[in-house]
């Protein structure tokens, strides 16, 4: 071997060698900090799934909801973000709106509705129509859907992976939950030699097996890069964007359409929204968003469609903050989408009311 290509070779080695010292320092590091929140949810703490709440990401727990949705009595399912299941300056004991509305209808001697809730981060109308189509493919019955209406969330048209072909991960192992031959198969339970290579290399590189974790934090670290020279915080106006917008809203279009063929009823309501009531800035254009919450409006001017603007009902008060989402950590920002305890309790309250009312008729 000559001296120039045992040069080439050896300094190949030291760059392999120094990536994966530099990988492994940096992995200690995030390790070690004990306080790292879920990318999104700033100072409010996640709710663990249960009987009654499923994160949507939790298979199990989701096939568990069907099952429940499906005994005789009428039953309510209500999907939701992270506003459903997060909770701001949050204390031991305390649950979610979902979960408190679920106990209080439990509770009522003479009540015949079985509630159950799904949440995923960021939810898009597009995600909302997959889980609901999927559990629908899965045979689940639906006698009436709550939907809340977020304007932030119309700003992406993406579907995520975990909830890409749903219906295959959450429905029960029968002839509805077979995957269609022109779809891809999700279970792996015929993999390639090159899917065999490509977990045997991650369970045996101890730095490749925590790649996930190095993602969602180099993720992170871009985002906050961002924020920082853009100037960008909580309280920056959010604009439309006009391709996702239009996808959400014909996702939104897909699911009222759906129902309203079977005669099945739907509830959507604006999502509450810190300073509305108060008159202070909001993260959005104005116009934009009373274009948005009319436009919401209007394509509920169905028969079997109930709208409910609740972007008011939640005091400033009890909303909450979270640490900044730039390099300047410092200051506080405005938590608009996470309220207290306090809140989901009033949230809580607000939909029995509007259940009550619909379930009366």
């Amino acid at each position: 071997m000559t001296k120039k290509s045992f040069k080439k070779l050896f300094l190949s080695f030291l760059i392999i060698f120094l990536t994966f010292t530099g990988l492994y320092l940096y992995l200690q590091r995030i390790s070690k900090k004990t306080d790292i929140k879920d990318e999104g949810f700033g100072n409010s703490t996640v709710t663990k799934s249960n009987k009654f709440v499923c994160n949507a990401n939790n298979y199990d727990c989701v096939k568990n909801l069907i099952l429940d949705l499906n005994i005789p009595n009428k039953n309510v399912l209500l999907l939701g973000n992270s506003q459903l299941g997060a909770i701001n300056q949050f204390s031991k004991g305390e649950i979610n709106y979902a979960h408190h509305l679920s106990l209080n209808i439990n509770q009522k001697k003479d009540s015949k509705i079985t509630l159950r809730s799904i949440w995923i981060p960021n939810a898009t109308f597009g995600e909302f129509n997959e889980i609901y189509s999927s559990l629908i493919n899965c045979g689940t019955r639906i006698d009436n859907l709550v939907i809340p209406l977020f304007l932030d969330d119309t700003r992406e048209q993406n579907i995520r992976k975990s909830i890409e072909n749903y219906s295959s991960k959450i429905c029960k192992n029968d002839v509805n939950s077979r995957p269609a031959k022109n779809e891809i198969n999700t279970n792996q339970d015929n993999p390639s030699n090159s899917d065999k290579l490509d977990q045997w290399i991650l369970k045996r590189t101890f730095i490749l097996k925590d790649i996930s974790k190095l993602n969602n934090n180099f993720r992170g670290f871009l985002y906050t890069t961002r924020n920082t020279i853009l100037r960008i915080n909580s309280s920056s106006k959010r604009k439309i964007v006009p391709a996702a917008y239009q996808f959400n809203l014909e996702s939104l279009e897909r699911i009222l359409e759906s129902r309203e063929s079977i005669s099945m009823p739907t509830i959507i309501y604006i999502a509450p929204l810190l300073h509305f009531a108060s008159g202070k800035e909001i993260p959005y254009l104005k116009e934009e968003y009373l274009n948005f919450k009319h436009e919401m409006k209007n394509i509920c001017s169905k028969q079997y469609c109930n709208f409910f603007d609740l972007d008011s009902i939640i005091p400033d008060e009890k909303w909450g903050y979270k640490n900044s989402t730039s390099f300047n950590k410092i200051k506080k920002e405005i938590d608009f989408m996470h309220f207290t305890y306090d809140g989901h309790k009033i949230l809580s309250n607000k939909l029995g009311i509007i259940l009550n009312n619909k379930s009366e008729k």
